[in-house]
Formats: structure tokens, sequence, C-alpha cells
């Protein structure tokens, strides 16, 4: 049987984010959450950025705008559980002062491993890594709506953390708690040259 995605999108007033996530709303009234990528360059999914190329930033202290700069080839089309893609991402350019990026992790995610989810307003959501179609992923965990376009991030070791996802959608059957996970290199790719304030790693 199909099922479907669902984008984790939504259509009310924004809540405050958390220390490293924040949200930005489209003209249409969209909000979804964002994360600081590198200096002065935001990620979002890019079913979030479908109408118009200009958004408002919300939860770093100031409202601020950001641009559109690059978009990956996402037709918005609902996905079947085996039809998933890594393009639902996108890029943004802003004047704000943002949240130190976080350093990218360009290694696979592990089966079965656990990566945790920073949503706006804070705290996280840690989640199992259940399956993979190229640089898309299924991971177990509850996601809620707003949720597309937070940061997935590795366990701490040794204090330390890397980027390693961002989350794309979930889904649609309500209690599955199945989310999908597209790779930090997907947002990587969107922008041909060396990215200037943030470093890839291998945790």
């Amino acid at each position: 049987m199909l099922r479907l995605i669902a984008w984790l999108a939504i259509l009310t007033p924004a809540t405050m984010a958390g220390a490293q996530t924040f949200e930005i709303q489209g003209q249409d009234g969209t909000i979804c959450a964002a994360f600081a990528f590198d200096r002065n360059v935001i990620a979002t999914a890019a079913h979030c950025t479908g109408k118009g190329d200009s958004f408002q930033v919300l939860g770093l202290g100031s409202p601020g705008e950001a641009r559109l700069i690059a978009r990956g080839a996402f037709d918005g089309r609902y996905l079947t559980e085996t039809e998933k893609t890594a393009v639902d991402v996108a890029l943004l350019t802003t004047e704000l002062r943002m949240p130190r990026a976080t350093d990218i992790a360009m290694r696979d995610a592990g089966i079965g491993e656990v990566l945790e989810i920073e949503p706006p307003g804070g705290g996280y959501s840690r989640c199992r890594v259940l399956a993979r179609y190229g640089d898309a992923y299924d991971l177990a965990c509850q996601v809620s709506g707003g949720w597309s376009g937070s940061p997935v991030y590795t366990r701490r070791q040794a204090g330390a953390r890397f980027l390693i996802g961002m989350v794309s959608g979930r889904l649609g059957r309500v209690g599955e708690g199945i989310a999908v996970m597209v790779h930090a290199r997907a947002l990587a790719g969107l922008q041909p040259p060396p990215l200037a304030g943030t470093s890839t790693a291998q945790p």
C-alpha cells in the first residue's frame, strides 16, 4: 500500500525558536523551521519556499528578512514510501546575525544510528535511522507540524556534535512516527563554491 509524505509546514503564528533552530515565514503565510547553514546563509526545506522568494525570519531576537538563493529540483509531488528524494532543500541569504553554523558530518548515517532533531521552540527529539534511499532517510521518531527544515544532528561525542541532515517530511499515517531526513550533503551541493564559514568533518 502506498503511503504519502505529509509536509510539515504550518499556517499558524510562529513560536519562539530554540538556540539553533528558528523559523521563516513565506509570503503566503507558510511557516517552517530553518537554521544557520553558513555565515548569512539559512537552510530550510524546498517545499517551504514554493511561493515567492522573500521571507520573514522569526525567532532571532529581532525580525528580519531573507531571500531565496538556491533551491533543489523539488516538484511538490507527494511521495510514496519507496520514492524518497533528497532535493527538498533550499538556501536563503539574510543580513541578520545568526547562531554559529555547525560543522557537517559528510559520512552516511548508519542504519540503527540514533540522531537528534532540534525543532523550533527548543528541546530535541531523539530518532533512530530505519532506512536509506540515497541521501534521503527514514527516521523512527515523532515529529510535529512546522518541523520541516529542522536540523538533524549526530549525538554528542566528547562534547561535539555535527549536522548530518534536515527534516523534509513525515509518513502520513498518524501515530507511525516516521520522519524523512535529507542528508546535509544535499544542502552543500546547492552552493557550488566552498562554504566560507562551514567546514566538513567525519565524526
